[in-house]
């Protein structure tokens, strides 16, 4: 069920574009719906797992992390003209430095922290703004420590050794937090996952394998020239407006008509 899953992870950024959802300002009274559309989510993917239908309890388990785990983002996590110059840049220095991140974290870091789920009816709540809570404070860190004239040319560059550190356990907290989520998903449901073939799994995974190094070439190659077009503005006017991405553009927009004090 890998299709399912990686496509349900995306569809918040391909489909549904509810940029809105993707963000939780924790000095702004938590502004952002990542909340509610995480517990959403997390209601259909039981739902899904009671009935048995695993292809689509695993794309909506797939939508679900994309929820939880946006807001440990800390670009997701406040708003201000400086961030939208890097955001993009910085995003796709981090996806390009994943494996070296997570090397990081398990050899020098102390490995994948213990989150565990809160008790209570809003407990998935409470973890999305535990989420939040813990990125915000690398929110002006990230601003002033990522190169984006050295991460356009090589995007691992961008980061230097503070970032990576506070990068790696970010994403060690989203990995072991959405393992918890997973868990009570699944005991809710009161379900246990059909068994397979290990052998005919391996067949399938080398089948598809050539296929995702390709579309992951395609994707590395659109957002480099999205970074570059990016880059270009800011060195020519020294602001990002025209090459903002969608979804940067559209927090932007809502931010303000909705009468925030941005940081």
């Amino acid at each position: 069920n890998i299709e399912p899953y990686l496509e349900g992870a995306k569809a918040p950024d391909d489909r549904f574009k509810d940029f809105r959802n993707h963000v939780l300002h924790v000095k702004e009274n938590h502004w952002g719906g990542a909340t509610a559309a995480a517990n959403q989510w997390y209601r259909m993917t039981v739902e899904s797992l009671r009935a048995n239908d695993w292809s689509a309890a695993v794309y909506r388990a797939g939508v679900l992390s994309h929820y939880y785990t946006d807001p440990i983002q800390p670009l997701h996590t406040a708003q201000s003209d400086k961030e939208g110059d890097i955001h993009r840049a910085c995003e796709w220095s981090i996806a390009q430095s994943y494996d070296a991140l997570r090397e990081l974290l398990v050899t020098e870091l102390g490995g994948f922290p213990p989150i565990k789920a809160p008790s209570g009816s809003d407990w998935l709540t409470q973890m999305v703004k535990e989420g939040a809570e813990a990125a915000r404070p690398h929110y002006e860190t990230m601003l002033e420590h990522y190169d984006i004239h050295r991460g356009v040319k090589d995007p691992p560059a961008g980061l230097d050794r503070t970032l990576r550190v506070c990068v790696a356990r970010l994403l060690g907290h989203a990995v072991s937090g959405f393992a918890r989520i997973l868990e009570r998903g699944i005991d809710e449901a009161r379900v246990s996952p059909p068994a397979v073939s290990l052998t005919l799994n391996g067949v399938l995974s080398s089948l598809s394998i050539p296929i995702y190094w390709v579309t992951k070439k395609m994707a590395a190659a659109e957002e480099r020239a999205q970074v570059e077009a990016t880059y270009r503005e800011l060195q020519q006017s020294g602001f990002v407006r025209e090459t903002l991405s969608e979804d940067d553009r559209t927090i932007r927009q809502l931010h303000a008509e909705e009468g925030l004090k941005t940081n």
